[in-house]
């Protein structure tokens, strides 16, 4: 499909803004494009939503940040333009428990330095984005081993187990 890989990554974008979990889409990159490919699809998508996500945070200003953000923990925000912002957002990027959204809004909220924040999501999203990606790459590896085509969606009947797939 020729519009595939936009669509791969409307979607990580979006996921910025809508919540539904990145890992399916990082899979299915895995599985639709390979290693290489879907790592870099399912990064560039998720660096445009997280760019655009801080963007909107940034805008909004001080006045809405002390409006959405309770007081006790505006210090908490202030952490992140501290001179240890650095090694906080990369930290929370490299904790996949860490709502990757919340840190995009968090960093804008906070005025964290724009380029300390791009090169610290892109940094830090790259192993998480290449484990998700290989475990649908490897799921498909026993396809490809046998010849089998694989059209994305699972057609040709051939199914991932645990990495050891079978053509039926």
């Amino acid at each position: 499909c020729p519009w595939a890989p936009a669509a791969s990554i409307g979607l990580m974008t979006a996921h910025s803004f809508v919540p539904f979990p990145a890992e399916v889409i990082a899979i299915a990159n895995g599985v639709a494009f390979g290693t290489w490919l879907g790592v870099l699809l399912t990064w560039a998508g998720a660096m445009i939503g997280a760019i655009l996500s801080y963007e909107i945070a940034r805008a909004l200003g001080p006045a809405t940040r002390t409006r959405l953000v309770p007081l006790r923990y505006q210090a908490r925000l202030d952490a992140f333009v501290s001179d240890s912002s650095i090694s906080t957002l990369l930290t929370a990027r490299l904790i996949p428990i860490m709502s990757f959204n919340l840190v995009n809004y968090a960093a804008g909220l906070a005025g964290v330095p724009r380029w300390t924040f791009v090169w610290t999501t892109g940094v830090g999203i790259l192993p998480v984005v290449q484990t998700n990606v290989l475990m649908g790459d490897v799921f498909t590896l026993g396809c490809r081993a046998h010849g089998v085509a694989l059209d994305g969606l699972g057609q040709n009947h051939c199914w991932p187990v645990g990495g050891f797939l079978g053509a039926f």
